[in-house]
């Protein structure tokens, strides 16, 4: 479960793998320490301003529509 619950925090587990006492799921680490080596090499993309919505009233969609009536 805790090789589970580590899967958001690949960085940490790259930087303290080696200090891990056991591990049961080497294929799963191994995963996870492939894509933190991976993200980190990864370019850097620039965050875009995304426009403002200029109403907060969508259209409904199907289902809304079906209940409404």
């Amino acid at each position: 479960r805790l090789e589970l619950a580590a899967k958001p925090y690949v960085f940490e587990v790259e930087e303290y793998f080696s200090l891990y006492p056991e591990v049961n799921d080497e294929d799963r680490m191994a995963a996870m320490r492939v894509e933190a080596q991976l993200r980190r090499a990864a370019p850097q993309t620039a965050v875009t301003n995304k426009k403002k919505k200029e109403s907060s009233i969508k259209p409904l969609d199907k289902d809304m529509r079906i209940i409404e009536n």
